[in-house]
């Protein structure tokens, strides 16, 4: 589905920046590849070696992310502290 001009007066960027979702890779998925990466990140960065404790602080996507990462590292306590309880719900 497209949106045309869907927030365009916000956004503006040169077509050399921006590259096409492969055509198997729907945008639900596709919209995790940031917050996956920036995640992967952040936890490469802290050296686990497994059997660590961690504390991720937010439960925005990339927070949740970041638990997963914790686990996919070989932490093996996570802690995730939110700001508002409801947020969680489906």
């Amino acid at each position: 589905m497209i949106y045309p001009k869907l927030l365009q007066n916000l956004y503006s960027f040169q077509e050399n920046w921006c590259i096409n979702f492969p055509i198997l890779l729907v945008l639900s998925r596709g919209s995790l590849i940031e917050p996956t990466a920036v995640a992967l990140q952040a936890i490469s960065l802290l050296s686990i070696f497994g059997g660590e404790k961690m504390i991720i602080f937010g439960a925005s996507p990339i927070g949740l992310m970041a638990v997963n990462a914790a686990k996919f590292y070989g932490a093996k306590e996570i802690t995730l502290v939110l700001h508002r309880y409801d947020k969680l719900k489906v």
